[in-house]
């Protein structure tokens, strides 16, 4: 059975761990699992102003690509991805 697709509200939102020029990383847990995860989250607008669509294509592939291979502890696994109007 497929997973349903994720929002921000399968999230409860913690602290920033930490910021970028076009995104904050903050720390969420999971609702349904309780699991603790990290949570990027970018700002469209800033994005499309800088010019910046093929680098988070990039950046999403390659976490992606890395998800997929043998797990390392030194790689973050990317779980899922989801977007609104404003954010990615």
């Amino acid at each position: 059975m497929a997973e349903l697709k994720k929002c921000a509200n399968d999230f409860k939102f913690f602290g920033i761990i930490g910021e970028g020029s076009f995104s904050t990383v903050y720390m969420a847990r999971e609702v349904q699992r309780s699991k603790e995860v990290a949570i990027k989250v970018c700002e469209k607008k800033l994005i499309r102003r800088e010019k910046k669509s093929t680098a988070i294509l990039r950046e999403k592939k390659c976490l992606h690509t890395l998800t997929t291979a043998e797990t390392s502890p030194f790689f973050i696994q990317l779980l899922c991805t989801f977007q609104d109007d404003e954010r990615l």
